[in-house]
């Protein structure tokens, strides 16, 4: 048996979640792969950075393809862990597509790498500007953070895995994504238990211009991001979700809604 969502929400918001310190980042370029020990700081500069960059974690994982800076198959493993949102590998975000102006990604390299145990760092610079990843490795869904660095405003398209939705919160005014399930302990099940998954985008210095089920737009100012939290950091405090068990039918978005 499940617990209900709303108090898995109201559990998550009256709580900070602790990071785990058993991250495990790999960077995989050209088929090089870099994989730091607990304790070093990989940095390198000026890379060729091929046609695909492989982001492997031991609780999250993703692709970037280069010729886009497109990020795709966001996925959390559900490696074994007290505080995992998942309990098997799910797909949090078929892609994060930027639109750049013709031109914009000429002479594109990978102009600083940074990795460690539980976090790495991509900055691409090409004619146009400067395109920023940052991850963290985490149990609880970790962070992801995009920061552009061109001129002008820069479109950037979310699409949600098959699995999850957007809802309208109207306690937290603010639009979550889940997959409507809630905790499952390890007393219900010592193999499948897993905290709620819930998430938003985080954006800063940018204008949502599209909302969906499945799919959200932001129109990004030159030095602003979009992010993704999970978990604590996706709630107000003091204040629980209104999605419950049923979200799927009785709070998700059908067709697209005003932003």
């Amino acid at each position: 048996m499940k617990i209900p969502f709303l108090l898995c929400i109201a559990a998550l918001a009256s709580r900070a979640i602790a990071k785990s310190t058993e991250g495990d980042v790999s960077v995989t370029i050209n088929g090089q792969k870099i994989d730091p020990k607990d304790d070093d700081d990989v940095k390198m500069k000026n890379v060729n950075p091929g046609q695909t960059i492989l982001v492997r974690g031991r609780h999250m994982q993703f692709d970037i393809d280069v010729p886009t800076l497109s990020l795709i198959n966001f996925t959390l493993t559900g490696f074994p862990n007290d505080r995992r949102l998942v309990s098997k590998p799910t797909l949090i975000f078929l892609s994060k597509t930027p639109t750049f102006q013709p031109g914009a990604l000429n002479g594109l390299t990978l102009s600083e790498l940074e990795v460690r145990a539980d976090e790495a760092r991509l900055i691409f610079k090409s004619a146009g500007g400067k395109y920023k990843f940052q991850i963290s490795d985490i149990a609880t869904g970790g962070a992801l953070q995009i920061e552009p660095e061109f001129s002008g405003t820069l479109m950037l398209d979310h699409v949600l895995g098959p699995d999850l939705f957007f809802y309208r919160d109207p306690n937290l005014n603010k639009f979550l994504f889940t997959d409507g399930e809630g905790t499952v302990t390890k007393q219900q099940d010592p193999i499948n238990y897993h905290e709620m998954l819930i998430g938003k985008d985080s954006p800063e210095a940018t204008t949502q211009m599209f909302q969906s089920g499945t799919e959200s737009k932001w129109s990004v100012q030159p030095g602003g991001r979009v992010g993704m939290v999970f978990g604590h950091d996706a709630l107000e405090p003091g204040t629980g979700s209104t999605c419950t068990q049923q979200c799927q039918d009785e709070n998700r978005i059908h067709g697209s809604v005003p932003v």
